[in-house]
């Protein structure tokens, strides 16, 4: 059984129909479908959840993604078998940092034959956000605070990276540029004025239970399970969701004018050896900071925290794309 979960206001580009192409491509094969339209913030992760617990695992439901990173993350964080599911993918969000990360084809008449052949094409890592404080500050929008613990695909990151995700969430200038195909646009102004007002603080970085990092003056910090965030930013160029590792980039102790230099640098995943600029990679990461900052998973933020643990669960997830 497919179920496509759609998110209407996803859309970037100028393109045809996807989600009508793909039910017709459901239909005409007999295959047994549904299709799911989001109508507005966890909806998508309710409906995995529910797909999720009643699936067989000797007969996985496949849950179809049609949406950028942020429909992607909310399935992924509803799901509580994953044993039950499979996982495919028509990313047509403003950014798609996932679906560039592991290399998915932009065809999507090839992607729509992939899902219909339902073969699992490859395992990966996901990671996991668990709070270990929320401080009651929630993002613009939301009534509730989240749940203690949240997966990612992409990446998660805590203080500017977040602060830019979290003020896009209501951004009109983005919602505009969505209608006419450039909603990615719109994070270059939000950048800007985030890197002016979102404070620097101490923060301690602990790696796998075996090294610690301090930064006085920290900007952000990102673990990283694919290369990119933030619409194509190469924050981790060696990162690969299948090598059972998170990627962590940090950047601190570092003048705001070099701070944003960085970026055409780092769009290029050359920013390494820019001083201020750390990155290891581990398992097990745990994150405290002296103020809370807002903290995102793959651009979706909830809450402003002060200590949070981040951990990689390898080969987690079954992908047909």
């Amino acid at each position: 059984m497919y179920y496509c979960i759609v998110n209407p206001s996803a859309r970037s580009e100028n393109r045809s129909n996807v989600s009508d192409r793909l039910a017709a491509a459901l239909s005409d094969a007999g295959a047994a479908y549904e299709m799911i339209y989001t109508t507005g913030p966890e909806h998508a992760s309710k409906a995995a959840g529910e797909i999720s617990r009643q699936a067989d695992p000797e007969d996985p439901a496949v849950l179809v993604v049609l949406g950028g990173d942020g429909t992607l993350n909310e399935t992924i964080s509803g799901i509580e078998n994953f044993d039950a599911v499979r996982l495919g993918l028509l990313p047509v969000g403003s950014g798609n940092d996932f679906a560039l990360g592991i290399g998915l084809t932009r065809n999507e008449d090839a992607l729509i034959a992939r899902i219909l052949k339902n073969h699992v094409t490859r395992r990966i890592d996901i990671g996991q956000l668990t709070y270990e404080h929320q401080s009651g500050i929630l993002a613009r929008g939301r009534q509730t605070p989240p749940s203690a613990s949240h997966y990612f695909a992409v990446s998660m990151g805590i203080g500017y990276d977040a602060a830019v995700c979290e003020e896009a969430i209501s951004s009109p200038i983005k919602k505009s540029l969505n209608r006419i195909g450039l909603g990615q646009m719109s994070y270059g102004a939000i950048a800007v004025r985030q890197l002016i007002s979102t404070p620097k603080v101490h923060a301690r970085i602990e790696v796998d239970g075996q090294k610690t990092i301090e930064i006085d003056r920290m900007m952000f910090a990102a673990l990283m399970n694919t290369p990119y965030e933030g619409g194509g930013y190469m924050f981790a160029p060696d990162a690969s969701a299948s090598d059972g590792l998170l990627n962590l980039c940090a950047i601190g102790d570092i003048p705001k004018p070099l701070a944003l230099g960085c970026f055409p640098v780092a769009a290029k995943g050359r920013h390494y050896g820019i001083p201020g600029v750390t990155h290891c990679t581990g398992r097990h990461f745990r994150i405290t900071a002296d103020t809370p900052l807002w903290v995102h998973t793959d651009g979706e933020v909830a809450v402003r925290s002060d200590a949070v643990v981040i951990d990689c669960l390898p080969s987690r997830l079954a992908l047909i794309v």
